[in-house]
């Protein structure tokens, strides 16, 4: 969330607010903050309607929010449905590396379960000759926030390639 310094606010001609908490039973659900360009601010009437809104503003934030999360779950459904359909291995993680998703063909081709796979667990299973250039690479990417993308080989429990 962004919130501007004062010598943002001075800058819009802002030179006062007035901040309101959203509230929905004893839930702090966000603040409505409202600039005026006059020094002195609101009027008292102004500031009274606003108070008077409040209710309704913290509902409208819960429903936006709520709509919100229900279009990331149904994205999330149907990422996962496409995955696990997927002919090909897929295997995402989070900017630290740590593997937060495989699908059933990566774990076939890495020889490992998904709990075997998660976090960084998965770096067990790269073959010796290639783990340091992969997990380097690898770092590399995630601190520059690219792309990983490299050629490299697994080794199943029975330490066959």
């Amino acid at each position: 969330m962004h919130h501007a310094t004062d010598e943002q606010w001075l800058a819009k001609g802002i030179q006062s607010d007035f901040l309101l908490p959203l509230w929905i039973r004893d839930i702090h659900v966000g603040t409505l903050n409202v600039g005026a360009s006059q020094i002195d601010g609101l009027s008292e009437k102004d500031r009274h309607l606003l108070t008077l809104l409040t209710p309704f503003l913290a509902q409208a934030l819960c429903l936006w929010n709520a709509k919100r999360f229900e279009a990331l779950q149904k994205s999330e459904r149907r990422y996962r449905t496409l995955a696990e359909a997927a002919p090909v291995g897929i295997f995402r993680a989070d900017a630290e590396g740590c593997c937060t998703y495989v699908n059933d063909k990566w774990c076939a081709m890495a020889g490992l379960t998904l709990e075997e796979s998660l976090g960084l667990k998965w770096s067990h299973s790269l073959h010796p000759d290639d783990r340091e250039r992969v997990l380097k690479q690898w770092r590399e990417a995630a601190s520059a926030h690219t792309p990983f993308q490299a050629e490299y080989r697994f080794k199943d429990k029975s330490h066959t390639t």
